[in-house]
């Protein structure tokens, strides 16, 4: 497994309320999700296989298939992803969770405009069902889906973030390895150190 569970993105009360205000999340929309949770928990394996597949199909996303073992522990967070979308409780653990998520995909070398295109595509299915199973009230499923995405769009700013934090901090871990080849630096004895003067030389 990797290191996962340690997210480098903290997120505390204040920050996510913040981020429930910026998608316009109310207890009115909390309301509608708890009622398409039947019919998501009925789905999940469904709008799961649908996921990985659009997935699947990409070679951007070649290397979240590479090693069984975090394809295995990636899929069984989605799954508490989508169980935990509908749950209707959307605090600090609930944010962990999408943290936590989003250091696998970010561990692995997933694409964030990859993930975008995969996720929108679940979304759409789970809109597609609410809007068969609640045709006789077009209006009820309508605002049912413009909930569900509003709590969708709380996760997908979370996990962007720590897929472009991740990323970042690849680039830089790369430039450090870059720049220590860069200068070949030999001991000579304790306390005495060659190295070529050729450029200049910095404090770094």
């Amino acid at each position: 497994m990797l290191p996962s569970d340690q997210p480098r993105l903290a997120l505390t009360e204040r920050d996510i309320e913040r981020r429930k205000a910026f998608v316009g999340l109310e207890a009115a929309d909390v309301r509608r999700i708890l009622a398409a949770r039947g019919l998501v928990e009925q789905n999940v394996d469904r709008y799961l296989a649908n996921f990985f597949q659009s997935l699947q199909r990409l070679e951007e996303a070649a290397p979240l298939f590479a090693s069984p073992a975090v394809l295995a522990d990636i899929k069984e967070r989605k799954r508490e992803h989508l169980l935990a979308l509908v749950g209707g409780h959307y605090g600090v653990p609930y944010a962990e969770q999408r943290v936590a998520l989003g250091m696998l995909y970010g561990q692995v070398g997933l694409d964030a405009r990859v993930f975008l295109g995969a996720f929108h595509q679940l979304m759409a299915a789970i809109g597609v069902d609410i809007v068969a199973s609640f045709a006789r009230d077009p209006a009820a499923a309508f605002a049912m889906f413009t909930s569900l995405k509003k709590i969708s769009f709380f996760d997908i700013g979370i996990i962007v973030d720590v897929l472009i934090a991740e990323r970042e901090r690849t680039i830089t871990m790369q430039q450090e390895v870059i720049r220590e080849l860069s200068t070949p630096v030999l001991q000579f004895r304790e306390h005495l150190l060659i190295l070529p003067h050729i450029g200049v030389i910095d404090t770094e």
